[in-house]
């Protein structure tokens, strides 16, 4: 990744823009939720709009954020194929092969079950009613034997020191009569250091997976899916030309809209989509290109009109007049000027809002997606 763009990243910048100008978390969601719905149309749209904003290193950081937080406890068999996805994707010099990397990923995960405990437990160990139980003295195997799986969670992710959960795994990995510890805790190690996933969501999907495999949970084969009938071209990003100015782009890319009916943004987001809506908005409409910048592919198309990025007045200013009406002949999306109904597809202009999210709960989420897991939510 070009050293200019990592400094750029470094700013604190909480809502930033897409290549087609979605919010980035938000679409991170929505990705999520694709899989949940097992829509591998929608699923592919998501990754891509991440991928070919240039994106990917955050692409990936999701996929292990996904893969453990719903998919590792009853698919362990795949963490391999995902190594050595990431490995063949880094080391591939061809734009079209590297792409297609992607998109097996995808294809591998939605064709699988997938668990709730891992994600929501973590969510919950954030919440007032976890915060307030006692794990001073607890006895692991004791928690791990009556399947106290807030108690378990809540210790698990209150560790601070790596030493003390690589002995907690020790102790886990006992309860649960594991044969070849060391290979298990090397294994462990090895998970650590590929990904920048929590240690304690890792350490808590291990325990799920012996869970499911103690009380013989039926896991899924190790079938990977090598080859699709998706053409990628239809996700690469759309160009000018003399017939189709910019601002006529965002109407034909916005396929999907991020604040749908299944969306439960509210909730991962902690509420932030709603009470920051204004500010949302405002952005999209009047600052859209500062937010933006922080997408690579922006950055680029900054860098070379030769414009400059002011972090400080959360403005892009250009120095030359001409290289200015360049830049925007090809990237002048014109947010501010697109229609309602398209806006909405993006920045939920009618769709975010608290009507959206009525029964909307925790509780909802898990009736739905949560068949197979091992905790309940009442």
């Amino acid at each position: 990744m070009n050293p200019e763009y990592k400094m750029g990243i470094n700013i604190d910048c909480e809502f930033t823009l897409t290549r087609y100008l979605y919010v980035t978390k938000y679409v991170k969601i929505s990705l999520i939720s694709a899989l949940l719905e097992k829509n591998i149309d929608k699923a592919l749209f998501w990754t891509f709009e991440l991928y070919f904003s240039g994106l990917d290193q955050e692409l990936f950081g999701l996929f292990w954020v996904v893969y453990y937080g719903f998919y590792a406890s009853l698919n362990p068999e795949i963490y391999d194929y995902m190594v050595n996805s990431y490995n063949n994707w880094t080391i591939c010099q061809d734009f079209d092969e590297k792409s297609k990397i992607i998109c097996l990923i995808v294809h591998n995960l939605i064709i699988r079950n997938y668990s709730l405990d891992v994600f929501i437990l973590s969510k919950f160990s954030y919440l007032s009613f976890f915060k307030n139980m006692d794990i001073s003295d607890i006895e692991i195997a004791k928690v791990l034997e009556e399947k106290n799986f807030p108690l378990i969670t809540k210790y698990i992710m209150s560790v601070p020191k790596m030493s003390d959960l690589l002995q907690i795994y020790k102790e886990i990995l006992g309860y649960f009569k594991k044969k070849n510890k060391t290979k298990e805790m090397e294994k462990f190690r090895k998970m650590l250091e590929i990904s920048n996933v929590n240690p304690g969501i890792i350490l808590l999907s291990l325990v799920f997976t012996h869970y499911n495999k103690k009380l013989k949970i039926k896991m899924n084969k190790n079938i990977i899916i090598d080859s699709f009938d998706d053409d990628i071209d239809e996700y690469k990003t759309i160009q000018v030309d003399d017939d189709f100015p910019a601002y006529k782009i965002l109407p034909l890319a916005y396929v999907y809209e991020i604040f749908d009916e299944n969306n439960y943004i509210h909730l991962m987001d902690n509420g932030k989509n709603l009470n920051k809506r204004e500010e949302i908005i405002e952005l999209y409409e009047h600052n859209w290109l500062y937010h933006a910048s922080f997408s690579p592919v922006w950055f680029y198309r900054i860098q070379k009109y030769q414009g400059i990025i002011n972090h400080s007045k959360k403005s892009v200013v250009f120095i030359d007049e001409e290289l200015m009406q360049d830049f925007y002949l090809y990237f002048g999306y014109e947010p501010d000027e697109q229609p309602r109904v398209i806006q909405n597809k993006s920045i939920g202009y009618f769709a975010n809002c608290p009507e959206m999210y009525e029964g909307k709960t925790w509780k909802t989420f898990y009736d739905k997606y949560g068949k197979n897991g091992l905790y309940v939510v009442e």
